[in-house]
């Protein structure tokens, strides 16, 4: 994957032209991205706020992805 944010938004929609079913792949990579670098986030982070946070978007990238394997 691309290193630079601009080289990933080109990388991914090159990978989204042409087909619906790219689209999901793309879709499921960015919420499976997201969801490891959330897991990873949490590391050491003892604040309950900040962990409800995390929960909260890990849950509902959880659910994109369930969402956009249908």
């Amino acid at each position: 994957m691309p290193a630079s944010r601009h080289q990933l938004y080109t990388w991914l929609r090159a990978k989204v032209t042409g087909s619906e079913d790219a689209a999901y792949a793309v879709a499921r990579a960015v919420e499976s991205t997201g969801i490891t670098y959330l897991k990873a986030a949490t590391t050491g982070v003892t604040v309950p706020d900040v962990l409800e946070v995390f929960a909260t978007l890990l849950d509902r990238s959880q659910r994109h992805l369930v969402a956009f394997a249908r």
